[in-house]
């Protein structure tokens, strides 16, 4: 009896085998990375409007993740362009040497200012950015608040104006 549905479980596989019966496993999706270039202007602008004032900004008091550690940065400055093209923030440690590299952009149409750390990685990559938001009168006489950038700044502080005489002090 053993023999007989040992026969039969053999056969039905070898006839299944031999059908071409055999499931494969769907097949995975293909992505593919942007090849767009996202370095310029972020977002659309209307040529009928004016540009937007340039924001001069400072930051500093906390730390910065530079070559791969947390360490004290030195207070620097920066200019994000009216114009909606993306800015270079240069962090220094204030001992020894190193630096990191944020990018800093002002979409004066949202009243916002995006920042976002430079990371190697795959192009599908996600890296988390901060928004800052501030009216166009606050920034007319200065604003200062808390700079956290995941990755990027901890515990740190900003302040930003349209003017730099207005800028005010960490």
């Amino acid at each position: 009896m053993k023999n007989t549905i040992c026969q039969r479980l053999l056969s039905v596989l070898l006839i299944t085998l031999l059908a071409g019966c055999v499931a494969a496993p769907p097949p995975k999706p293909v992505f593919q990375p942007l090849s767009l270039d996202l370095s310029g202007d972020l977002t659309p602008r209307d040529p009928s409007l004016p540009l937007a004032h340039d924001v001069y900004c400072v930051i500093g008091h906390g730390t910065a993740l530079i070559a791969g550690q947390w360490a004290p940065y030195q207070q620097t400055g920066f200019i994000l362009p009216g114009t909606g093209v993306m800015s270079s923030v240069m962090i220094e440690k204030t001992k020894g040497s190193g630096q990191a590299v944020m990018r800093g952009y002002y979409d004066d149409l949202g009243q916002k200012m995006v920042f976002c750390p430079v990371r190697q990685g795959p192009p599908d990559a996600v890296i988390e950015c901060q928004s800052l938001y501030a009216m166009s009168e606050d920034l007319t006489f200065g604003i200062k608040r808390t700079f956290d950038v995941p990755e990027a700044v901890l515990s740190g502080h900003i302040a930003c104006a349209y003017d730099q005489a207005a800028v005010p002090p960490l």
